[in-house]
């Protein structure tokens, strides 16, 4: 049963668009349309600019993400959204608390700019850079404005460090469509695993110039692997017996080194003594972050030693579908581990 909501995963002022920009609001989890209406305001004087029915064609959804077409392209300046409670519901109709921004909550605020660039990492959609997408990553993007427009630089911010690794030479050139890409030949190879970074990307049209801001990207290139010291515990014998009989269930639980994100299970298992011992996904999610708990029903006439369960071929006697680390990377395992 889910009975969690959505939540919103993008925060104030944090989107920065092209005055021609659609608005893509980021959730926490798919959604769908419930009732009511979203509400575009101007921050200056916080007069509506626009009201749009959730069932209208100006808005989109596509799994976790709200996309909304202004009737007309927003001036440069600062907006607000509201939506009520029930506006957007998760897949099992739990809705979402809704956007207030009353007072000193912005909960959805966003700036247009007239000389302005989308930027996107390539290979960081869900905001990780993993094992198997750092040697490909790159930027690019699309620029808005009037003339001819240029970038000028481009330079790589570590967390909080106001000294970033700037690129001025070999800058990528704006496309006549208004296109841009840095190839990962020239990204900066300072950037390392467990380091979260933002890309600046100042654009000229030979008058003006801005400066606008990536999401910030977190490269995690390190694979999950199960704890050093007792990565797999094994459920009690039930009291008054002294093993396992037919009927009881046996829950095998392993902790590895991060938290893992569990998609389409199904098929998980560990195999011991030739029973298959199958991943319980919501006993997982609920033994925490960092578990994977497996199950399996006593037959009548199993056999299984202690000895069992030492695992030497993990990759024939342990299967994880669709289970990774929050950035995507895969576990990995050695044998007895």
């Amino acid at each position: 049963m889910d009975t969690t909501t959505a939540t919103l995963t993008a925060q104030a002022m944090s989107v920065i668009l092209g005055e021609d920009s659609n608005l893509v609001i980021d959730f926490s989890e798919n959604i769908k349309a419930g009732t009511g209406n979203i509400v575009i305001h101007k921050a200056s004087d916080n007069t509506i600019v626009e009201t749009i029915a959730i069932d209208n064609s100006k808005i989109s959804i596509a799994n976790d993400k709200l996309t909304i077409n202004p009737t007309a392209d927003l001036t440069e300046g600062t907006y607000y959204i509201k939506m009520a409670s029930g506006v957007i519901t998760d897949m099992a109709g739990n809705a979402f608390a809704g956007i207030t921004n009353l007072g000193a909550d912005t909960t959805w605020a966003f700036a247009t700019k007239a000389l302005f660039t989308t930027i996107a990492w390539i290979g960081a959609d869900d905001n990780y850079i993993n094992d198997s997408e750092k040697d490909a990553t790159a930027l690019s993007g699309t620029v808005a404005g009037a003339g001819t427009l240029s970038i000028t630089k481009i330079e790589f911010f570590e967390g909080s460090n106001t000294v970033g690794t700037a690129i001025t030479s070999g800058l990528p050139a704006v496309a006549a469509d208004g296109t841009w890409a840095l190839a990962h030949s020239a990204m900066p190879s300072e950037l390392a695993d467990g380091k979260t970074y933002t890309a600046a990307v100042t654009l000229s049209d030979g008058t003006n110039s801005t400066t606008i801001t990536s999401t910030a990207v977190t490269y995690d290139t390190i694979n999950p692997t199960p704890i050093t010291t007792n990565p797999w515990t094994l459920s009690d014998i039930p009291a008054g017996q002294s093993a396992f009989k037919a009927g009881d269930v046996i829950s095998l639980t392993l902790t590895m080194s991060e938290t893992l994100k569990l998609n389409n299970t199904t098929g998980s298992k560990v195999v011991i003594a030739g029973k298959d011992f199958v991943l319980d996904k919501t006993a997982s999610t609920t033994a925490g972050d960092k578990k994977l708990v497996f199950k399996y029903s006593v037959q009548a006439g199993d056999s299984i030693a202690a000895t069992d369960f030492d695992i030497d071929n993990p990759t024939s006697d342990i299967t994880l579908n669709n289970i990774t680390d929050v950035a995507g990377n895969a576990p990995v395992f050695t044998a007895d581990r």
